[in-house]
């Protein structure tokens, strides 16, 4: 499997605030708009376009593959990788005034990551029944990367910006059986 994509924000977005009771505001101080759609409730536009989407790797390849060496046996390995995964970008109340335009900066372009998975099973009777014993190990180099990050608004997306990292997991084992009767 392999996917390739070049996600970036296509135009501008503007959010309008309120209230907890859902009423437009005229200010940050609180003080109700004359109407929803009047001149006089206040919003922020985000500078969006062009800024790469984060949250969803732009490029992924997968490579898996089986071995059957005697009946009732199985044994493979599924590699996956995640690339080009960007920030997604944080915005806080301290980001907004009355009326502003954000700049929202640059995206985080996170490092790439991989793993390695192998599995196995083995079909056999036991007590005149059908059994299948599983085993999987996930991660199998124990290898940590970031898969999730996000960046403050305006800021140039870099590590050292970085916030909120999610990391994958590392190496994990399993094993399990299946009895039919």
């Amino acid at each position: 499997m392999f996917s390739l994509g070049d996600w970036q924000w296509d135009s501008n977005a503007t959010g309008y605030f309120y209230n907890q009771d859902g009423q437009p505001l005229k200010n940050l101080n609180g003080d109700i708009a004359s109407g929803i759609l009047a001149e006089d409730h206040t919003k922020a536009t985000l500078n969006q376009k062009g800024v790469k989407v984060g949250g969803s790797a732009q490029t992924t390849a997968a490579l898996g593959t089986t071995f059957k060496p005697f009946k009732g046996f199985r044994i493979g390995a599924d590699w996956t990788m995640a690339a080009r995964n960007y920030s997604d970008l944080s915005l806080s109340m301290n980001s907004f005034t009355e009326n502003a335009v954000i700049e929202a900066g640059k995206a985080w372009r996170i490092p790439w990551g991989n793993t390695l998975d192998l599995f196995a099973s083995y079909n056999f009777n036991i007590g005149g029944v059908n059994a299948t014993i599983y085993g999987n190990v996930n991660n199998l180099a124990n290898y940590n990367y970031i898969t999730q990050a996000y960046t403050p608004v305006g800021a140039d997306g870099s590590w050292q910006n970085a916030y909120q990292t999610f990391y994958s997991f590392g190496r994990t084992f399993s094993i399990r059986m299946k009895v039919n009767f």
